[in-house]
């Protein structure tokens, strides 16, 4: 992986931790867990994502001083539960943006011009597979909240 995109990375992961410590001073970590457990993967969780995938941009893009205000701004009719789960979609979206940095240095190779036409249309399905699939699991968000140590 190319230095920078190292640096990327690091920045993504350091930037959930952030998000995380936020939705820590608001959710306790069982809560949080069951709730992220009862949503992950259902239609109306994907809904959620798919309709909120703006304000999940513009909250990643903000620095750490300017999200608290624009949470209360977009949150302000939301109920505890729609809150949390805008919080824990942002750092699903972050962990995700991790993972797509490595599964595109993966398979970056079959991602440019240049190779055949079969191989880099068997690397390019490889690809699709492994995006689904880290969109898919639950495990890498239960495992990144749980071992936080900011939990009341």
């Amino acid at each position: 992986m190319e230095k920078s995109m190292r640096t990327y990375e690091r920045h993504v992961i350091n930037d959930a931790v952030q998000v995380a410590i936020f939705l820590s001073l608001e959710f306790n970590l069982e809560a949080v867990l069951k709730l992220y457990s009862k949503n992950h993967g259902t239609k109306d969780y994907l809904l959620f994502n798919f309709e909120n995938a703006e304000l999940i941009a513009d909250f990643i893009e903000l620095t750490n001083s300017r999200r608290p205000a624009f949470f209360r701004r977009i949150c302000k009719e939301g109920t505890d539960e729609e809150k949390a789960l805008f919080l824990l979609s942002v750092i699903e979206s972050l962990l995700l943006v991790s993972k797509t940095m490595k599964i595109r240095d993966r398979f970056s190779e079959y991602l440019n011009v240049g190779n055949g036409n079969r191989k880099t249309a068997s690397q390019i399905h490889l690809f699709n597979y492994e995006m689904t699939k880290s969109r898919l699991s639950t495990d890498d968000m239960t495992e990144f909240l749980s071992e936080l140590d900011i939990w009341v």
